[in-house]
């Protein structure tokens, strides 16, 4: 479903697996991340062409996760920007980590990878570490690297029109992942967001919602890291850490949809052994 959080701005919320952007400028469209699907990549660009009569100037990927770039190839041959952590880690993928990547694909939407295409990576042509700042035409956007979630996860702040779209750092009604997040981090980016004059948030997942929307996922975060850290406090091991958690109270935790989410328990368990690697981790360099 599109919609126009401003005159110049398109956000589709309907696609699998990613929210999507697209920015009207003077100098062209700029796009937030593209859509996995191939069908829904065809789609997301016959639509914006109708809707602004545009060429694309440039993608920026919040993330190195294929559900938020492998769409770029439709996109060309407007560069790529994203985090030098992104650009390092599609690097080192491989063409078997591709060919099951795809095969993955297929058999979650089989429909979405037509046999017409012959499906390929489109690496970020401009990178940065920190901040950046990208002016096309009157637009200014203002990307900032917000580590918690990823080490590759990026923010993109609109700040004249008070807009911000988050990637993987805010999901609204769904259990965040957290197999690669140290959530540390995670909180203190959603802190920074909520300091940011902002009316919107897009987050990669769900509806669009308020900053406010997000001292939730912060106290999601902060209630997983009491849990993991009360056991620990034990000398449990990691595993019977896990299993001492009740998972049901995490599962039921508001304002999350969990009957809507396929494995839901497992995208849990996986985030609690990455909260005691982290707060592990943490022990041995204080000790």
């Amino acid at each position: 479903m599109i919609q126009q959080l401003h005159p110049d701005m398109y956000v589709e919320t309907g696609y699998e697996r990613v929210n999507v952007g697209g920015i009207r400028t003077d100098d062209g469209l700029i796009l937030i991340d593209t859509p996995i699907c191939f069908r829904d990549a065809r789609v997301w660009r016959a639509r914006l062409a109708q809707l602004t009569g545009q060429e694309v100037r440039y993608v920026i990927n919040t993330s190195y996760h294929p559900s938020h770039m492998l769409g770029n190839q439709f996109f060309s041959p407007a560069p790529v920007i994203a985090h030098q952590a992104a650009w390092d880690q599609i690097e080192s993928w491989t063409d078997s980590q591709l060919q099951r990547l795809l095969e993955s694909l297929r058999e979650d939407c089989p429909e979405a990878v037509g046999a017409d295409v012959e499906p390929h990576i489109v690496r970020p042509r401009l990178t940065f570490t920190d901040r950046m700042v990208l002016y096309c035409g009157e637009k200014r956007l203002q990307l900032i690297h917000l580590g918690g979630h990823s080490p590759t996860a990026i923010g993109v702040y609109l700040p004249d029109i008070e807009i911000f779209f988050s990637g993987d750092v805010v999901v609204n009604g769904q259990h965040p992942s957290m197999e690669e997040a140290h959530t540390a981090q995670w909180l203190r980016d959603l802190t920074e967001i909520r300091r940011l004059r902002i009316k919107a948030i897009v987050p990669s997942h769900g509806p669009p919602c308020t900053k406010e929307d997000t001292q939730q996922l912060s106290a999601y975060i902060r209630l997983l890291r009491r849990r993991v850290r009360s056991h620990m406090r034990a000398r449990r091991k990691r595993k019977e850490v896990v299993d001492s958690i009740d998972i049901q109270e995490l599962v039921g935790f508001p304002p999350f949809q969990a009957a809507a989410q396929p494995g839901v328990e497992k995208r849990i368990r996986a985030s609690l052994r990455q909260v005691y690697d982290e707060l592990r981790a943490e022990e041995n360099r204080e000790g």
